[in-house]
């Protein structure tokens, strides 16, 4: 019972939000690292950056994306969570065209913080998939601290780009 009312106030945050509009609003992974990141934080952002590799079947798969995909992330550039996950986002986005990230810092947006927060707690990184036209259709909300080792978010999310690829074949069809 406990679920239902959570989902059913997510639900309700969901739907106030002007996503859309949000996602017009936020910044690229750099502009997000120079804004709100120092000097140290740049550098471990950086660090992470470098250590990742996508696959060539990962790459293949984000290239044949044929729609456009609107992300939201709320981040924090001190947050470790965040460290270690979002310079994946950012491989992801560079593999496709299609798709195309805006960064939020978590203290500097206190709408979205609200909108997203997770058991009444300001959680990041929190990754919302907007629908193509950005209405504000929630696929997925990925807290972090439910993920842990950013190996499996990674794999978790160029999954669901996969099912999102597959059910809009089958939708067109």
């Amino acid at each position: 019972h406990s679920v239902k009312i959570e989902i059913d106030n997510l639900k309700s945050r969901i739907l106030v939000m002007d996503y859309a509009a949000k996602f017009e609003a936020g910044q690229t992974y750099a502009e997000f690292l120079q804004t709100y990141g120092n000097e140290e934080q740049r550098r471990r952002w950086a660090a992470v950056y470098d250590q990742v590799k996508l696959t060539q079947a990962q790459r293949d798969l984000l290239a044949g994306f044929q729609r456009d995909m609107k992300i939201l992330c709320l981040s924090g550039t001190w947050c470790g969570d965040c460290v270690n996950q979002c310079p994946i986002f950012s491989h992801l986005e560079a593999a496709s065209p299609r798709i195309h990230i805006r960064y939020f810092d978590r203290d500097a947006s206190p709408d979205l913080c609200a909108a997203l927060s997770i058991c009444g707690g300001a959680r990041v990184p929190v990754v919302v998939f907007l629908s193509e036209d950005g209405a504000g259709l929630l696929v997925q909300l990925c807290p972090a601290h439910r993920i842990g080792q950013h190996r499996v978010l990674h794999n978790i999310l160029v999954d669901r780009l996969h099912q999102r690829v597959v059910a809009h074949r089958l939708h067109k069809n």
